[in-house]
Parts: C-alpha cells; sequence; structure tokens
C-alpha cells in the first residue's frame, strides 16, 4: 500500500499545472461531496443540526475562514511540520502523509465527518506545497496553498450550503 500511495504522489508531482491542480482539488472536491451524501443519506439521524449564527459571528467566521486559518495552516502544517518531517525522513510521501493525518486531526472538534473530508483537503494542500516549492519555491508554495485553502473555505461557507439549499438538503455534517 504504501509503495502504491509512493508512486501516486510521485506521479502526481510530475504533472503539469493544469493538470495537477484540476486532478487534485477535483480529488478533494469529490471526496468532499462523497463523504458529505454518505453522511447525509446514512447518517442524518444522528447529525446534529449547526446553529444559525448572527451577522457579526458570521462575519468574525469569514473573516478567521478565509484569512486566519489559511494562513496560519500553512505556516504551522507546510513550512514547519512538512518542511521538518522531509528534512529529518527525506521522504515526500512520509511529509504529505502525515502532514494531513495531523491537518484532519486538528478538524476532528468539527466533527468525525469533517476530519474525514479535511483529510482530503490537508492532502491536496500538501501535495500542492510540495509541487510548487519544487517548481518555484518557498514563498510561492506558501501564497499558492494560502490561496488555495481560502478558496476551500470559500466553497465550504458559501457555495456548498447553497447547493445544498437548491437541492432541498440540510447541510448538518458540513
Amino acid at each position: 500500500m504504501y509503495k502504491y500511495l509512493n508512486n501516486l504522489i510521485f506521479y502526481l508531482l510530475n504533472l503539469g499545472n493544469k493538470s495537477f491542480f484540476l486532478g487534485v482539488y477535483g480529488l478533494a472536491l469529490l471526496w468532499m461531496l462523497f463523504v458529505s451524501f454518505i453522511d447525509y443519506f446514512f447518517f442524518a439521524a444522528a447529525a446534529e443540526i449547526p446553529p444559525v449564527l448572527s451577522d457579526s459571528e458570521f462575519t468574525r467566521l469569514a473573516v478567521s475562514s478565509l484569512i486566519e486559518a489559511p494562513v496560519w495552516e500553512t505556516l504551522i502544517f507546510q513550512t514547519l511540520i512538512q518542511r521538518l518531517l522531509l528534512q529529518a525522513y527525506n521522504n515526500v510521501c512520509l511529509s504529505i502523509t502525515v502532514t494531513a493525518c495531523l491537518f484532519a486531526l486538528i478538524h476532528l472538534s468539527n466533527s468525525i465527518v469533517n476530519a474525514v473530508i479535511i483529510f482530503g483537503l490537508g492532502s491536496a494542500l500538501a501535495l500542492s506545497y510540495e509541487y510548487v516549492r519544487m517548481r518555484a519555491g518557498e514563498r510561492s508554495a506558501f501564497i499558492v496553498v494560502c490561496v488555495a485553502h481560502s478558496l476551500w473555505n470559500t466553497l465550504v461557507l458559501f457555495i456548498v450550503p447553497l447547493v445544498f439549499t437548491l437541492l432541498g438538503i440540510e447541510a448538518a455534517g458540513i
């Protein structure tokens, strides 16, 4: 299994820019949709309905999710943990996998479903960091991952709830 995962990561890191980003974030998006719908259709009775936020609470959540979280989490996970693991073990697969797992674990407090979804995002962000770092350096990798993380959070905060509303589904697990 480890050898297969290692080969997959190196394959992804050798793709062209457009293929890489479409493939990695497309898979993360499909993973999110798959897990969300499985959760909704099989575990909806056990899910808690999220509280309705006031305008000021939603604004604070949006600023935190779109600006603060991407910057701090990229600093902690990619520029610190992922880079240290890569330097210590000289193994890209290990550094990406461990970073994605740790990234999912810190989001476990939201819900187990969210942590499972976030593992896909964490993998995409860790892969993106390595991909851009190998081609354009640390600074560019940091910026790209922050922007990608912010775009993902925009998707989760605004677009997914809109889609669920249009489909008549309550987004309890997201």
